[in-house]
């Protein structure tokens, strides 16, 4: 049925395509073109000829949205087989859409997500801060710009996490999300929520994670998004299953199935009864769930998921687990090995790992023992090659209870399939913990700029007698010689008195340097130490600063308090000179 309902819509939107091209009808034509790209699922090649083709004649015509909404379509056709081409269509649409700065944001987008799936982080969070600038300065930001957006801040802190700045994601994540809430673009807010609870989850940090997450679904229940809020208890449910508390994840399932049950979505449906299978396994394991419960929804899972393979082999390892369960040992050994095939086309080691156990398993019930340990080798080697120390652990388990069942001192008809390990989150912490105190410290800085927070404790101060400050902003020391800041040029040289008399500098320096040195000679290296400006707190019925600009005039009417710091003692000569910041200049500062 679902090959009859694709094959009738590519023969609708190639109809429609023929109509609006003799109508000459340009916005139907790509509209035609869209649907075409979405009805297909495997084969491209004719959708990516036909794009291509419109987007050489919209070019002729000299319509510049529609030849770039057609190359769009063109890359995406080619970004799971030929990124490289992809890119190419890309970089041509985002030369054509100069003139268009919202197809622009868009053509940015999909460049730093097919940067980010390249692995390329640089080149996705250059391309993805092009977008984000873009989408930000649209003065009526519609809710597909909005949603440009938010991607383009999730794409950021995913670049950041592939370049193993992890503290440096945290910062983008806890910055926009704080912009989004003076925004009052709630729905935005709990995205990055969301993002930020995943960022805890890789560093293994599962109470800060569900304690983002707890705050989300209510978010996403007052925008009224459903299919968000289901998605929010889901992660939680998830969260609570790693953690070992499967009694907390039932009440999230509920939840969560509440809500996709009510959104006119397949996928959602699917999720769903994933969600329930796998809450019902864990609490079969703990003897409080019900093996019968858990085969139903993990059938209904399988059903819905037959299009889409990434979440389809997880369903079928559920469905040959809960047929273990309810000691069905034929259907779990067919299962089994359909698990297998999935998991091998998907290149997943560790799922293809387990489902050699779940065959393992149904050899077991049939009492082949010889087969079952062939698949436990089959299921080690696998688990060393992809390092995983604790479904190693599990499958010397299960060997060790096949070998007692073999020699008669167990009985074969007690194994009832398997409770889905999951990791202990406080150990795996632990041992995390260690391996970082163990590594080597990290400098701070490279750079020549380091950071000074810097808090004004009494309001009413003698340096203060406003009494109004609130915030501070802070500029930072700098390191640096005479003329040349950093070590990249060579310190300058006292000149030789016979050749150039003393005290006379014949190098094109600014006159201060000139008689500095003629009065105290060459100056050694040394910290210059910039101005701290103490600011007032912005009033809170104000409109948030739109641009970077507007917020530093906001600040010049805002300024309380400049005052230049004495660098430490002992660093030279120069120590104390006059060449500090003056007063209204900027040097890259913060707000806090």
């Amino acid at each position: 049925a679902y090959e009859v309902r694709k094959m009738t819509g590519i023969k609708a939107a190639e109809e429609a395509l023929q109509i609006y091209g003799t109508l000459n009808q340009k916005h139907g034509e790509v509209e035609a073109l869209e649907a075409l790209a979405a009805a297909t699922k495997e084969d491209f090649s004719d959708v990516s000829s036909k794009s291509q083709i419109l987007a050489e004649k919209f070019a002729e015509s000299g319509d510049t949205k529609e030849e770039v909404q057609c190359l769009l379509v063109a890359a995406s056709c080619r970004e799971g087989k030929d990124s490289q081409k992809a890119m190419q269509l890309l970089q041509r649409a985002s030369t054509a859409a100069k003139g268009l700065r919202a197809l622009q944001g868009l053509v940015l987008l999909r460049m730093a997500r097919l940067y980010l799936d390249r692995e390329e982080p640089s080149e996705a969070m250059r391309a993805a801060t092009q977008a984000g600038s873009i989408f930000r300065n649209e003065p009526y930001p519609t809710k597909k710009i909005r949603s440009g957006e938010i991607k383009c801040v999730e794409i950021q802190m995913d670049a950041h996490v592939l370049l193993g700045a992890m503290d440096e994601a945290f910062r983008v994540g806890v910055e926009q999300g704080r912009r989004f809430k003076g925004l009052r673009e709630r729905q935005a807010e709990g995205m990055i929520l969301m993002k930020l609870a995943s960022l805890h989850q890789m560093r293994l940090e599962e109470e800060s994670a569900l304690k983002v997450l707890q705050y989300v679904p209510m978010i996403f229940n007052t925008v009224g998004d459903r299919q968000l809020e289901g998605l929010a208890w889901e992660r939680i449910a998830n969260s609570y299953l790693d953690a070992g508390d499967a009694v907390k994840a039932l009440k999230a399932m509920e939840q969560c199935v509440g809500n996709f049950r009510k959104v006119n979505s397949r996928l959602m449906r699917a999720r769903a009864a994933l969600l329930q299978a796998d809450v019902q396994t864990a609490l079969v394991s703990i003897r409080k769930g019900s093996s019968l419960d858990a085969l139903d929804a993990a059938k209904e899972a399988t059903h819905l998921f037959q299009n889409e393979e990434a979440f389809l082999a997880r369903a079928v390892q559920l469905l040959t687990n809960a047929h273990l369960l309810n000691g069905q040992a034929e259907e779990a050994l067919e299962r089994a090995r359909e698990s297998q095939d999935l998991a091998r086309k998907q290149r997943q080691i560790g799922g293809e790992a387990f489902s050699l156990l779940m065959e393992a398993g149904a050899h077991l019930s049939l009492q082949d023992f010889g087969e079952s340990q062939r698949c436990i080798r089959a299921a080690k080697d696998l688990f060393d090659s992809d390092y995983d120390e604790s479904g190693k652990r599990s499958a010397n388990d299960f060997a060790a209870f096949v070998q007692q069942a073999e020699s008669g001192k167990e009985d074969p008809a007690q194994f009832r399939g398997f409770g889905f390990r999951r990791l202990n989150a406080t150990e795996v912490r632990q041992k995390a913990k260690s391996a970082r105190e163990a590594q080597p410290r990290r400098k701070q800085k490279t750079s020549e700029q380091s950071d000074i927070i810097l808090w004004q404790c009494d309001p009413k101060s003698r340096d203060n007698p406003d009494g109004r400050c609130i915030i501070t902003i802070f500029e930072g020391f700098e390191v640096r010689t005479g003329v040349a800041r950093g070590a990249q040029q060579a310190q300058p040289k006292a000149p030789k008195e016979e050749e150039e008399g003393p005290g006379i500098v014949s190098a094109d320096y600014s006159k201060d340097y000139k008689d500095s040195v003629k009065e105290q000679g060459t100056p050694e290296r040394e910290p210059a130490v910039f101005a701290v400006r103490w600011v007032q707190a912005t009033d809170d019925k104000k409109e948030p600063a739109k641009s970077r600009r507007e917020l530093r005039r906001q600040e010049d009417t805002r300024v309380v308090f400049t005052k230049s710091l004495d660098a430490p003692s002992g660093c030279g000569r120069y120590a104390k000179s006059d060449r500090l910041e003056a007063e209204g200049e900027r040097h890259g500062y913060r707000i806090f």
